[in-house]
């Protein structure tokens, strides 16, 4: 289940893709919401992904923009391209509930420097749709050290510890001995 908008933003810079997505994988009653970033590098692919998280394009415009990605990270000579590229590939494949592939997407993004903050947010927002709250916190608390003003860290931060207190006080519960 996929519902994602694009809020107004009157500069372009790292355009943020607020998703609503279901978690199967976390067995989640209710959605998760999370958010998810491209970088304001402008790098082949971005718009057509953005335009189908944004607009609700069709799958035939998502799955340009990725090949498009593909193409470019596989190109890319300057690393803050590739960055870019690679978070582009992270997001689009995160909007295809293609989760597995969209984490190998954000380790390698998360390798670039310039771009990691970016990186560490989207990979901490996979973490949280597939129910690993303690590997969220790990990075999304590596993505405040390095940009501490990125409010799409913090908002997956408080989620992610609020689902891995939640967890915890299950975990207690279970374990606390019947009379």
């Amino acid at each position: 289940m996929l519902n994602c908008f694009v809020p107004p933003m009157p500069v372009r810079s790292a355009l943020l893709l607020a998703a609503t997505l279901m978690s199967a994988a976390a067995g989640a009653a209710e959605p998760a919401r999370v958010h998810m970033m491209t970088t304001p590098n402008e790098v082949p692919g971005t718009r057509q992904i953005e335009a189908a998280a944004s607009l609700g394009a069709p799958d035939a415009t998502l799955e340009a923009g990725l090949q498009r990605s593909r193409t470019f990270a596989d190109r890319a000579r300057m690393s803050e391209n590739r960055a870019a590229a690679l978070a582009n590939l992270c997001v689009g494949h995160a909007l295809k509930g293609e989760y597995a592939l969209a984490q190998t997407y954000c380790d390698r993004a998360v390798e670039e420097p310039r771009h990691a903050a970016i990186a560490l947010v989207n990979r901490g927002a996979l973490h949280i749709l597939t129910g690993n709250s303690a590997a969220a916190v790990v990075d999304l608390e590596r993505a405040l050290a390095l940009a501490p003003g990125l409010a799409e860290a913090r908002n997956n931060l408080d989620r992610a510890q609020v689902k891995l207190a939640a967890a915890q006080a299950r975990q207690n519960v279970a374990e606390t001995p019947r009379e």
